[in-house]
């Protein structure tokens, strides 16, 4: 118990999501992390197109045939960006919060 007869205590930690999804093949694809501080890693997307967009539909980044394990950095302002995956017929969007 402290001076203000508190028993207790809290920290702050910053809770991260990963996007997880199948492509056209069955392979599993992760983008992580989310929220981001710029950089995003997309595992399992060998091939694929990767467009991120802003809010606005303005493109800010454009990959032709991703590696399997894929940096990407988003270096627009922060705020919400699209990241939408092309592979064969399969299309997949997932939204990144940048912080």
């Amino acid at each position: 118990m402290d001076t203000t007869g508190c028993d207790r205590w809290s920290e702050n930690f910053l809770v991260g999501t990963t996007s997880v999804f199948e492509n056209e093949s069955g392979s599993i694809v992760t983008l992580y992390p989310n929220p981001t501080q710029g950089q995003v890693t997309i595992a399992g997307a060998a091939g694929a197109e990767i467009t991120i967009t802003d809010m606005l539909g303005r493109v800010v980044v454009r990959l032709q045939n991703a590696t399997d394990l894929q940096l990407v950095s988003i270096d627009g302002a922060n705020g919400t960006y699209a990241v939408t995956l092309r592979s064969g017929n399969a299309v997949h969007t997932v939204l990144v919060t940048k912080q």
